[in-house]
């Protein structure tokens, strides 16, 4: 992203962006990501390209501040990193309840973006390396059996199998019968309390 985000930002500037955000959103919900352009995005937030770009080197780069914008939801901050499993968990569920409440936004950008598209798969793996960055930063060197970022993988791909299955492919789950596959494919006593 060509504006840095981590600043301060005028309303002007946050009004901005959720438009482009918005427009995003909107044509994922009715075409393939492959066949949004720049100039259609200018078009549906209502903003000339300048505009785009003063913002954003192309629509790859406002995919990300998308992706990253849904998961300022997520709040890390607030992980006791003490407690591996419940971290994990907190984790998951912060995960679950956004995608819950993005459920009709994903919906529409599932029927027009399969699950094997790069779009989805780009999704995917924002909300694993969250996961995983998470595990790894307080996994640390508790584990000597299994290389820390090997595990740390294997459980965010799991929680992503999980979730992806609940809200992508549309098998609606409560969050404590998610909990309870996510505790027989990562096992009970695998991550320590």
């Amino acid at each position: 992203m060509r504006f840095e985000s981590s600043k301060g930002q005028s309303l002007g500037v946050q009004r901005t962006l959720k438009a482009f955000e918005n427009a995003m959103f909107t044509l994922l919900s009715k075409q393939k990501f492959e066949k949004i352009t720049v100039s259609k995005i200018c078009e549906q937030a209502m903003y000339p390209r300048a505009t785009f770009y003063n913002y954003f080197s192309d629509k790859y780069d406002l995919l990300d501040y998308c992706w990253n914008s849904i998961s300022q939801n997520i709040h890390l901050d607030q992980i006791d990193p003490k407690h591996i499993r419940s971290s994990f968990f907190e984790v998951f569920d912060q995960i679950y309840e956004l995608f819950f409440s993005y459920q009709e936004v994903l919906i529409g950008i599932i029927e027009n973006n399969p699950l094997n598209s790069r779009l989805a798969q780009n999704f995917i793996n924002h909300f694993s390396n969250i996961l995983e960055k998470v595990l790894s930063d307080e996994i640390g060197e508790q584990n000597e059996m299994i290389p820390v970022r090997l595990l740390a993988q294997q459980y965010s791909n799991s929680a992503v199998i999980i979730l992806s299955w609940i809200f992508l492919e549309g098998h609606p789950t409560s969050l404590e019968e998610a909990h309870r596959y996510l505790t027989v494919l990562v096992g009970n006593n695998i991550l320590p309390e």
